[in-house]
């Protein structure tokens, strides 16, 4: 399911890659890659408030991968929370050397 909805994301088909992550997520609940995904497709199909929302969920399963803190720092700005961007940037240099 991951590869088809990696797959659909590379055609821009925004829900059906979304569809296929989030069954890809259900079969596999700790896989970090699908939450990778899930948060990149909501970033290109421009739904930032849904890709917080999987960055929260994916920092409740992996608190330590500095990537993901990144990531939610890059969506609050695009949102122009800039308070919010800067906390998500402290704690990705707080795990900075914990990236996968």
């Amino acid at each position: 399911m991951y590869n088809k909805g990696i797959s659909k994301e590379n055609l821009g088909e925004y829900p059906k890659a979304l569809s296929s992550l989030f069954l890809a997520l259900s079969l596999m609940p700790k896989s970090l890659k699908t939450y990778k995904a899930i948060i990149r497709v909501n970033r290109k199909n421009k739904t930032f408030l849904n890709g917080i929302d999987f960055c929260n969920k994916a920092i409740a399963k992996f608190p330590d991968i500095a990537e993901l803190y990144a990531i939610k720092g890059d969506l609050h700005r695009k949102l122009k929370e800039y308070n919010n961007a800067i906390s998500a940037y402290d704690m990705a240099i707080k795990y900075r050397n914990n990236s996968e």
